[in-house]
Formats: C-alpha cells, sequence, structure tokens
C-alpha cells in the first residue's frame, strides 16, 4: 500500500510541477507581448546610441 502511495505522490507532484511551468511559460509569453512594443522601442534606441559609439571606441583604443 504504501509503495502505491509513493508512486501516486510522485506523478502528482510530477503534475503539479508541468502544470505551474506552462503556467509560469504562458505569463513570461504575455509578460513580452506585452512589452514587445517597448522593448523593440528600447533596444533601437540603444542601437542608435551605440552605433555611433563604436567607431570612437576602436579609434580611441
Amino acid at each position: 500500500m504504501n509503495n502505491e502511495k509513493m508512486v501516486l505522490d510522485e506523478s502528482e507532484k510530477g503534475l503539479t510541477k508541468t502544470i505551474i511551468f506552462f503556467i509560469v511559460v504562458m505569463i513570461i509569453f504575455t509578460i513580452f507581448a506585452n512589452l514587445a512594443p517597448q522593448l523593440k522601442i528600447a533596444l533601437d534606441n540603444m542601437s542608435n546610441i551605440n552605433l555611433p559609439l563604436a567607431p570612437d571606441g576602436v579609434g580611441a583604443g
């Protein structure tokens, strides 16, 4: 009886971990979907700031 119960508990833990994992992934995807425009703007701004500085950095080096 004990062994069967332990196996059941293990499978329930695995199922719970899987469900939690999927929920976390869905939350992360939702956050990224909402932040995508802001992230793209931020990355574009970073690129615009960094690209002009790169040649100066190379020249100074």
